[in-house]
């Protein structure tokens, strides 16, 4: 008996298989169905002299619960951030700190946990570790941002939690010493 399929026979197929395989690979990676956002065209050119601060502050809550924030010290030095920590939205349980031009306008926004209330890990009577959350009446946290060269005040806001409006807490002119 004589075989029928052999590799003349097979080859067609093979080849339309591949072709198959090439053919959806091709499509899968050139043809997407989802719209990719577009960039808006900048204007400006990147800053040339990119500067960070490093600004120290100290937090503090009085007895009535009210927050009275102040500069321990401020340092910018040259150099630019890895990543971007920035937001475009304020947060309703922490600090926001604001990136303001001279007009006191809004550049950037990054949000940072409100340092006065913390949550640690505890071991409790039972041997069992747990997360309890603990409020503090004063701290001192670090502020890391990456300066927009129209950066000429840097302003810390919270949420009030009872008239839910938000509070300013500090604004710091940034090329003052």
């Amino acid at each position: 008996m004589k075989n029928t399929h052999t590799f003349e026979n097979q080859l067609p197929i093979r080849s339309f298989l591949i072709g198959l395989v090439l053919f959806s690979f091709l499509c899968s990676c050139g043809a997407s169905t989802e719209k990719k956002p577009t960039v808006a065209a900048v204007t400006e050119t990147p800053d040339s002299n990119p500067r960070i601060v490093f600004v120290n502050y100290k937090a503090e809550k009085n007895e009535r619960g009210i927050i009275a924030v102040s500069v321990i010290n401020k340092i910018i030095k040259e150099g630019k951030l890895k990543g971007d920590n920035s937001s475009e939205n304020m947060t309703d349980t922490g600090f926001n700190i604001l990136q303001l031009d001279t007009n006191e306008k809004p550049i950037s926004i990054t949000t940072l946990e409100n340092p006065l209330s913390r949550v640690v890990e505890a071991v409790g009577d039972d041997g069992e570790l747990s997360m309890q959350r603990i409020e503090l009446n004063e701290t001192e946290f670090s502020v890391r941002l990456q300066l927009d060269s129209k950066t000429e005040y840097i302003a810390i806001k919270m949420k009030d939690t009872v008239s839910k409006k938000m509070l300013s807490l500090l604004t710091t002119k940034i090329n003052e010493p």
